[in-house]
């Protein structure tokens, strides 16, 4: 990921259903908030083959073709504390967004 594309995740897109692709796979990330202000985020997976510069093709497996994998969940009341908690957590792979930064394609950055 590209320094300006990494500060504008950073920022905002990491809530607002951004689609990154690491590994063949597609990782969409997700935050709501409750009027209670609690907010959940979430990290769905499926699997995908790249096609051409930023251009993917979905390859559910059976299981996948039910629903999207929901691979993290997490729920805190400051959207600082969820985002360190969202980039600190070993979703890609094993690894931390930090960890695989270097290998993770945002798909619908513009």
């Amino acid at each position: 990921m590209e320094q300006t594309e990494l500060e504008q995740f950073l920022d905002t897109g990491w809530m607002n259903g951004a689609e990154l692709f690491f590994r063949g796979r597609i990782y969409r990330t997700e935050r709501c908030v409750d009027k209670g202000r609690t907010g959940l985020t979430t990290v769905f997976s499926w699997h995908a083959k790249k096609v051409s510069e930023k251009e993917y093709d979905d390859e559910f497996t059976d299981e996948e073709k039910k629903r999207w994998i929901c691979i993290y969940e997490n729920a805190e009341s400051t959207e600082e504390n969820a985002r360190l908690a969202l980039l600190s957590a070993p979703i890609f792979d094993g690894k931390s967004f930090w960890e695989a930064v270097d290998e993770i394609e945002w798909l619908d950055h513009a």
